[in-house]
């Protein structure tokens, strides 16, 4: 089997276009907590009349970095992994599964339940492992 097969059976699967749609959903909901955590978590310090402006420039800008480096990597992960399940690739399914089980140990847990039905399923479980033997 070579690697027409493989994107045939990609191709076929609903449970991969599926799940492709919950990876970018959940990318793009953390990309954009990601953004938007920063400047929510630090807006009482513009109110605070003892700090300078600088102070709450500097605070603001250094959470949202922190919050970018936090939830804005996890939602570049399911783009990514998006990206692999697309190519049919087996490290994309690898993945989608790794994500699955962290979304699960998380508020995500309905989506993470459906990430790993759908990658550890039999047929589309079997069309990532059975094709790099070939």
């Amino acid at each position: 089997m070579g690697g027409l097969t493989r994107e045939l059976q990609v191709f076929e699967d609903p449970w991969i276009g599926r799940s492709r749609t919950v990876l970018a959903l959940g990318g793009t909901f953390f990309v954009l907590v990601g953004v938007l955590s920063g400047p929510l978590a630090t807006s009482g310090v513009w109110v605070q009349p003892d700090l300078s402006v600088g102070m709450a420039v500097g605070m603001t800008f250094l959470a949202t970095l922190a919050s970018l480096g936090l939830f804005a990597t996890v939602g570049v992960l399911n783009f990514v992994a998006s990206a692999g399940l697309k190519r049919g690739a087996r490290w994309g399914w690898i993945l989608t599964v790794l994500i699955g089980v962290l979304h699960t140990l998380s508020m995500c847990m309905p989506f993470g339940l459906f990430l790993l039905y759908g990658m550890l399923n039999e047929r589309t479980r079997k069309s990532y492992t059975t094709i790099i033997e070939a």
